[in-house]
């Protein structure tokens, strides 16, 4: 198996937390639906980024990556 496909795996993941943590703060807010979908998006991509990196950062701080 290549170093690729838990990569893949870990953006589908990250991905799937920060969609959905983004999609539970924004719904608390009571925004218009398409303003509620900006923010949303937008959110969604910064927390899944942040996730991405924290995992990244805490497999090399447990040398489970190089």
């Amino acid at each position: 198996m290549s170093n690729t496909f838990p990569s893949i795996v870990a953006i589908v993941v990250c991905a799937c937390a920060g969609s959905y943590l983004a999609w539970l703060l924004v719904g608390t807010l009571g925004l218009g639906e398409l303003l509620s979908a900006v923010v949303t998006v937008f959110l969604a991509m910064v927390l899944s980024t942040l996730a991405f990196a924290g995992v990244i950062a805490l497999g090399k701080a447990l040398k489970l990556l190089k």
